[in-house]
């Protein structure tokens, strides 16, 4: 039985995301006399790499992109160069986030469900 090998690899780009989300998030929260509890800007990256919370979702596996050179999906989910072969989960989604992305998987699910029974 073949058996799938992942390399999951977490990159400074993919901290450095985290970072600037904090920060954005701190800035929004600052104008309006708000804050986040133990937020140390400085320790974004370090916090964010120690605590493992950016590979709980694995995506971007078969990426939506415009073309195939980019992705595996177009934008409606269906595998570039086939007619008849959609794939609508997290795998099409590029990047993650700190946010469970089970909203986005089942929107595109069901948009993709009315298509197909269009």
């Amino acid at each position: 039985m073949p058996k799938l090998r992942v390399d999951w690899k977490t990159t400074n780009n993919d901290l450095q995301s985290v970072a600037r989300a904090y920060r954005l998030l701190g800035w929004k929260l600052e104008k309006i006399g708000a804050t986040i509890s133990g937020f140390e800007p400085g320790h974004v990256v370090e916090m964010a790499g120690k605590s493992g919370a950016m590979d709980g979702h694995h995506l971007g596996t078969t990426r939506m992109s415009a073309s195939p050179t980019d992705g595996v999906v177009d934008a409606e989910c269906r595998v570039h160069g086939l007619m008849n072969l959609h794939i609508a989960g997290g795998s099409v989604l590029a990047t993650s986030s700190q946010a469970n992305p089970t909203l986005t998987i089942l929107a595109l699910g069901l948009r993709l469900a009315d298509r197909l029974r269009r």
